[in-house]
């Protein structure tokens, strides 16, 4: 993306915009669970209950502000890096930096000595809850 494009600029400000918006609405609520309930609505709530729920909100909104703080910062990484993944090689497809999603593609990268040196490292150290057996050499 190229910074200086109008439209860049303007979803680039939008997102900023209602990201602090976000995140003014969430800090307001914050200190709106802080408050102590006045002494009129007592008789009608449960103490316990009136503090677990607002312990429930407090904690839903310091989830929802997290959670909107890590979406605009991988937002911002895609949009400065050029929005396209590009290998750290130019023509080598092997430098991306993912993987190919091939069951057991970590083999191709070991001999077969280091292959079973972590086969057997996961078999021994993995819990067997997970009923991982090493694979058997052909």
């Amino acid at each position: 993306m190229n910074p200086s494009n109008p439209w860049f600029l303007a979803a680039f400000g939008g997102v900023i915009i209602l990201y602090h918006l976000d995140l003014i609405i969430s800090l307001l609520n914050l200190a709106q669970f802080a408050k102590p309930l006045p002494e009129a609505m007592r008789p009608l709530y449960d103490p316990d209950t009136l503090l677990r729920t607002q312990d429930y909100h407090r904690q839903t909104t310091q989830l929802d502000l997290a959670q909107a703080t890590t979406q605009l910062a991988i937002l911002l990484t895609f949009w400065l890096a050029g929005g396209r993944m590009k290998p750290g090689k130019k023509g080598d497809p092997n430098s991306y930096k993912v993987r190919r999603a091939k069951v057991g593609g970590y083999k191709d990268y070991f001999d077969e000595g280091e292959a079973a040196e972590i086969d057997e490292y996961v078999r021994k150290e993995l819990s067997p809850a997970f009923g991982y057996d090493a694979p058997t050499r052909a």
